[in-house]
């Protein structure tokens, strides 16, 4: 009884809604609540009244099997959840026991050191660039008290059998040495004197109470070691570059400020080498400098500075100075918009370029075009735009494949993931011959080795692996620039190829590994020799 009165319910509460609807079809079947035809008397209690119908026979019917099917849906989606659930669950637990057996592994293999100390690699994001989402957290696997710096694991080069067994020789980079850095973004490596020295423009340092008021340091290589060897300090303001350059009678140094916490007028300095050391000379008024870039052709120097913004624009004048006898004169104003790097290329042709790196804009965002300019025979004019998304390193360049232009795409608008765009000399213009995906990439910069052509670039940051990525080397190969080594790196700013006796190194700076700047950047050498697994590509 109490079942048939609940169905009674039911059918009442679908009829009434039927009504409020208004008629349905199904098969020309209209549906009625059987008062609403001729009058006559009520039918028996669920039978059809004359002429009405009481909607068993259609709609009734429909929505109760749509109810069962769709009942029976749920519960299958249900019972699947379940099924993820518990999967997902037996594979925390997995990872887990793995990730105490690899802490357990890597202690032993550093114990008999067989792995460098650096192996235990602690990865965390803190707030040193514009979230994009939901701030990620990494998993921790530093021992508690062990300081890292991030490198990768290098397998020893003394005999041993098991390391043999694991390791894959072949020509690559490997570290070589290390140098104390403080929040680095930018390597200057330059001979001078028979020595070889190594600048290194120190930014920002967020664990310091003065945070831009950061000194930049100056080695030198000693050359019984081959280790570099500081010679010095420079007393810098939120340093983005250092440019070495020689007039053919004395050696400078150009130091960009860029920001000192609060202002982006700032005036960059140029130090003067004294013979034993470098001294300021002269100040230059900048905003926002990013870059210097010295040139000489015709038998006159320039001096370029990059200026990426000032207290309230992004679309200002970065400025070409002709140095004359040791004194800067404006030779040209161009308009440039949140510009971060600038190159000077002259072509085997004779013909003279200058490129600048735009980064952004309020109106197109990250999608501002670079801008390269041409010499005319009496200044630089307008010859091309090229693009990459959020341009910040660029670097022009010449080899029996072609002449290049380099763009180093740090992100799109939401993603750090984007596309380093470089284009090719087509005889008249440069085209886009290629894309290679990178990941909040900084720098980009080409070398020569045994006639083979190599791009280098400095990845800053990934979505996923946090300030711990892979830089990358790009080989020419069959008219490509393909994978030649993954280098694991600390949020890498730059990736600078240099060469010491002959032999091919890099010196990578190291600028935040999610909880400070104060790091030991590395310097890499190419040889051949063990490489780990997870930086020996294909």
């Amino acid at each position: 009884m109490l079942w048939f009165l609940c169905f009674a319910l039911l059918l009442n509460l679908v009829r009434t809604q039927q009504v409020d609807n208004g008629t349905s079809s199904k098969q020309n079947c209209f549906v009625r609540d059987g008062r609403d035809g001729i009058p006559g008397h009520p039918g028996a209690p669920g039978r059809p009244g004359q002429p009405g119908r009481d909607g068993r026979d259609c709609t009734i019917k429909w929505s109760l099997d749509r109810v069962f099917e769709m009942e029976k849906r749920l519960r299958d989606i249900d019972s699947k959840c379940q099924l993820v659930i518990r999967e997902a669950e037996e594979m925390k637990q997995e990872l887990k026991a793995t990730k105490q057996q690899t802490q357990r592994l890597l202690r032993i293999l550093a114990g008999k050191k067989i792995l460098d100390s650096d192996a235990f690699i602690q990865r965390s994001t803190y707030e040193i660039i514009p979230t994009l989402g939901e701030a990620l957290t990494q998993a921790d696997i530093l021992l508690p008290g062990e300081e890292s710096t991030f490198t990768t694991p290098v397998f020893s080069t003394s005999p041993q059998p098991t390391v043999e067994r694991s390791c894959k020789k072949r020509l690559a980079f490997h570290v070589q040495d290390k140098v104390e850095t403080r929040g680095a973004v930018n390597m200057e490596v330059f001979n001078m004197e028979g020595n070889t020295f190594l600048a290194v423009a120190n930014f920002h340092l967020r664990e310091s109470k003065n945070s831009y008021n950061i000194e930049s340091f100056i080695y030198q290589m000693n050359s019984s070691t081959e280790k570099f060897e500081l010679l010095q300090t420079l007393p810098t303001i939120g340093c983005r570059s250092i440019t070495y350059f020689s007039d053919g009678e004395d050696s400078y140094l150009v130091a960009t400020h860029h920001f000192d916490g609060s202002t982006y007028a700032l005036d960059s300095v140029i130090y003067k080498w004294n013979g034993t050391q470098f001294a300021n000379y002269t100040q230059v008024k900048t905003f926002g400098a990013s870059s210097a870039q010295f040139f000489s052709f015709n038998g006159e120097s320039f001096l370029a500075f990059a200026n990426y913004r000032n207290d309230s624009s992004v679309s200002i004048f970065s400025i070409v100075y002709k140095w004359n006898q040791g004194r800067l004169e404006v030779f040209q104003r161009l308009l440039t918009h949140g510009a971060v790097d600038c190159k000077f290329h002259r072509s085997e042709d004779g013909e003279v370029f200058l490129v600048f790196a735009n980064y952004y804009t309020p109106s197109e965002t990250f999608n501002v075009k670079s801008t390269i300019y041409k010499w005319d025979g009496g200044r630089f004019v307008f010859a091309q735009h090229v693009v990459a998304s959020a341009a910040i390193g660029v670097d022009m360049f010449e080899s029996d494949e072609g002449m290049f232009v380099a763009l180093a795409s740090h992100r799109t608008d939401n993603s750090w993931h984007s596309h380093t765009n470089i284009y090719r000399w087509n005889g008249t213009a440069f085209i886009l011959f290629q894309e290679l995906e990178t990941t909040a990439a900084i720098k980009v910069h080409h070398f020569v080795v045994g006639g083979t052509l190599y791009l280098t670039v400095a990845n800053y940051f990934d979505e996923i692996t946090s300030f711990l990525t892979h830089s990358m080397v790009y080989q020419y190969k069959n008219d490509r620039f393909v994978k030649f080594q993954g280098i694991r790196t600390t949020g890498a700013y730059d990736l600078q190829p240099f060469t010491y006796r002959g032999a091919p190194y890099l010196a990578a700076a190291f600028r935040f590994n999610g909880k400070h700047g104060s790091l030991e950047s590395k310097i890499y050498k190419m040889y051949k020799g063990c490489v780990a697994r997870e930086d020996a590509l294909p």
